[in-house]
């Protein structure tokens, strides 16, 4: 009984991985989509430059994105499958803490994008200032949790 659960937990874990790579993929490819959209605009010069640089950063948010889909594919593959091999030793994941560190922190990095983009596409409304603290709060918080990580992992 013991081996069926185990093997149904391992095929739901590589279910999931692999529709982790595929969704990853998908979103990476609209992002360089978006971004090859942004390159011809800028070539023909049709759109104002705000247009442009939104789309730029909407293209690379998503290709980051997609990136952090795929990664957390990989990690759950190889907390619950079967390690892989010759992985970038930033990648390989040990235990389930390491993979949501590494999640965090690309995480931190797509919403420092997204708030990139809402900054240079600014109407002028005063919201931009509770949304600028709102992401500052939720990036200090991350790192934070990042730091008690990682004190965790050197005791």
């Amino acid at each position: 009984m013991d081996h069926v659960f185990l093997w149904l937990l391992k095929g739901t874990n590589i279910l999931a991985s692999i529709l982790f790579a595929i969704v990853g993929t998908i979103v990476v490819f609209y992002g360089g989509y978006l971004s090859i959209v942004a390159i011809k605009t800028v070539l023909t010069n049709l759109e104002a430059e705000g247009k442009i640089i939104s789309t730029v950063l909407k293209g690379l948010d998503l290709i980051f994105l997609g990136i952090v889909i795929q990664i957390l594919g990989i990690g759950l593959y190889e907390l619950f499958v079967h390690s892989i091999e010759q992985l970038p030793d930033w990648l390989v994941i040990k235990d389930f803490d390491q993979l949501k560190v590494l999640l965090v922190k690309a995480s931190i990095m797509v919403i420092a994008i997204s708030f990139v983009g809402k900054v240079v596409t600014w109407d002028g409304e005063q919201n931009i200032i509770y949304f600028g603290v709102g992401i500052g709060a939720i990036i200090a918080s991350l790192s934070y949790f990042i730091s008690i990580k990682k004190n965790e992992t050197s005791d």
